[in-house]
């Protein structure tokens, strides 16, 4: 099984995209799969949307909550990582059952657990620091945090794979902001925001299409957290242009959030055309998000200035598709706010 998880998006900004040809490679899923609309749990937060989908679970029975934990000293509070789950996730399942499960990035997944196969954690793509030493110009120590990959002799070969902001051109930037040169970077940070997500996701396939390769697997699950980073920071500027939205602004960021969904739809196509060289026929897929994301009118005008308020922009819609077109069975799997698959490939 390939299992993708694309946080936040929303079939309102994919449906367009496919009527005009520019992601195929849903299409093709839609096409020869089935597809479906679903709510999601609520409140709508990452971290514990996609344990319930990993779990079966809702949050009160597998424990994460929300985007913080409380310190093991109990004095503070740190970003979730997957010490507060309480039940087993599908990967743990499987690999008492004898089977091979490669996970990457699953949010929370840190530290990396000890699975029959692979797991790359939800910290593997922060790029953290300058990639070069600003006083010799000699290329910085960009190491990944302990435990972030399982197991652990995968770690050098996967670290290499990542890609850091400071080495992308313009050429990977324009497709995003045509107008990207004419952007003072010290005073607009969207550019540089919108680098950096660009970077964690072209991280986080990298190490997919190599394990994808080179490890055996049963279940393939990654997650991109990339489409929800590009909507939270421009959405805002998606057409048709807003009141409060300036007319440079709009020029400048509209095209971000269709060209995220573009550069995720040819990655999905990469990923399919891998799994089907490396499972067959015996290949279900399923393409699946936590939430939806306003891209219309409900867009929100303000952020309320409170932990977690960008979850306003959350669309409680989602999307859940799945068929078998060659037996017709349907392959059913409740509470998954968006999915689609096909079977076989």
């Amino acid at each position: 099984m390939l299992l993708v998880g694309w946080d936040a998006a929303d079939w309102k900004v994919i449906a367009p995209l496919m009527d005009a040809g520019r992601m195929p490679h849903v299409q093709h899923l839609v096409e020869t799969g089935a597809m479906g609309q679903i709510a999601t749990l609520h409140p709508p937060l990452s971290p514990m949307l996609w344990t319930s989908i990993a779990t079966g679970k809702r949050p009160f029975q597998h424990g994460i909550h929300g985007f913080s934990e409380p310190t093991p000293e109990g004095n503070a509070v740190q970003p979730v990582t997957n010490l507060s789950r309480k039940c087993k996730a599908i990967w743990n399942i499987l690999s008492q059952c004898g089977l091979t499960s490669t996970v990457i990035g699953w949010w929370p997944s840190h530290p990396a657990e000890p699975i029959k196969g692979v797991t790359v954690s939800d910290h593997y793509h922060r790029a953290r620091g300058p990639f070069h030493n600003p006083e010799t110009n000699e290329p910085a120590p960009w190491p990944l945090l302990p435990g972030t990959i399982h197991p652990p002799g995968l770690t050098e070969t996967l670290a290499a794979l990542r890609m850091h902001p400071d080495l992308l051109l313009p050429d990977m930037v324009e497709p995003f902001i045509p107008l990207a040169r004419e952007i003072d970077r010290k005073k607009d940070k969207r550019l540089s925001g919108m680098m950096r997500t660009l970077c964690e996701c072209i991280s986080m396939h990298a190490a997919a299409t190599w394990l994808i390769d080179n490890r055996p697997w049963d279940l393939f699950a990654v997650y991109y957290d990339a489409i929800d980073h590009f909507c939270h920071g421009f959405m805002s500027y998606h057409p048709p242009r807003q009141a409060w939205i300036s007319e440079r602004d709009f020029e400048l960021y509209s095209g971000v959030v269709s060209m995220a969904y573009q550069l995720h739809d040819r990655m999905l196509g990469t990923l399919l055309h891998k799994a089907r060289e490396k499972a067959g026929d015996d290949l279900t897929v399923i393409l699946m998000s936590d939430h939806g994301f306003h891209p219309d009118h409900l867009r929100p005008k303000a952020i309320p200035d409170i932990p977690a308020g960008p979850a306003i922009e959350h669309r409680d819609s989602a999307s859940s598709p799945s068929a078998d077109p060659a037996s017709a069975k349907t392959n059913c799997c409740t509470a998954l706010p968006y999915w689609t698959s096909r079977r076989p490939f």
